[in-house]
């Protein structure tokens, strides 16, 4: 029997969704997973058009957090092609949001709403404020007419959208600059509570950051851009957090490894590589 089983994580370095597939029929399947949250239905990164065989397992590190989150498999290819009504459900709760690099979720900042002392980073005032939603528009005089004809394209997705930000101490300092170097495409994860107006889960393109200090000698930071929101791509996370070499370094010998997978199927192994 096909089942699609989803569990909350929260360990570091950012709350996600695990997904395991498992029961599907002997043979390559070709299967996409499909994440909906608030209205919003979305496949979930390196799982889109995936060949599986028997069974698969995936991390959806950009899940929208605080809020309920439904997941179905789409079975496109394979012995149990058109399998519909795989579905599953899950809650992952957080006590903060989250800013990350999509291709990089060890990177990723974890962000309060509003302002405590000695916190992780927080949304300065203005932050989703203001945004703006364009649509090509042409107009066309009409001989004898004083009304022109107007034609125009689907009007797009939020654009202009502020995105700033404090953060204080080295080491938040640190980690957001290592952010903002390494991406110019920004996933931002806030809460219900944060209101309405800041999303579950989007992707924002932003071009230029800047960094400033208003109190010199003093560690807290600002950092201030502008986004305008861009489709998530479904490629996969281009840095793992488990590597060969990781393995290499807890096992001297693969049958120390097998005696740590304590005869664990392959699937749970993909999981959790040192068992730990």
């Amino acid at each position: 029997m096909v089942e699609l089983a989803v569990e909350a994580i929260l360990d570091e370095p950012c709350p996600r969704a695990g997904i395991t597939l498992t029961g599907l029929a002997p043979g390559e399947h070709v299967v996409s997973v499909w994440r909906t949250a608030d209205g919003q239905r979305v496949p979930v990164r390196g799982a889109r058009m995936v060949d599986v065989v028997d069974s698969a397992y995936w991390d959806d590190w950009e899940v929208p957090l605080g809020r309920s989150v439904s997941f179905e498999l789409e079975v496109v290819g394979g012995p149990d092609a058109g399998v519909q009504g795989i579905t599953g459900e899950v809650t992952v709760d957080a006590d903060f949001g989250y800013v990350q690099d999509p291709l990089n979720p060890a990177t990723a900042v974890r962000v309060m709403h509003r302002n405590a002392q000695g916190g992780p980073a927080v949304l300065v005032s203005g932050t989703f404020a203001k945004m703006s939603y364009a649509s090509d528009i042409s107009t066309f005089q009409i001989m004898g007419s004083n009304t022109p004809v107007g034609i125009g394209g689907v009007r797009q997705a939020a654009s202009g959208v502020p995105l700033s930000m404090l953060t204080r101490g080295e080491e938040e300092n640190l980690r957001m600059r290592d952010l903002v170097a390494g991406t110019a495409i920004l996933v931002i994860r806030g809460l219900p509570e944060w209101g309405a107006r800041v999303p579950a889960s989007a992707s924002y393109a932003a071009g230029t950051v800047t960094e400033s200090n208003p109190l010199p000698g003093d560690q807290v930071t600002v950092w201030e851009t502008t986004g305008d929101t861009v489709r998530g791509s479904s490629a996969k996370i281009l840095v793992a957090l488990w590597t060969y070499q990781d393995v290499a370094d807890i096992f001297a010998t693969y049958d120390q490894k097998r005696a740590a997978a304590g005869g664990r199927a392959y699937l749970e192994d993909q999981k959790n590589p040192a068992n730990v």
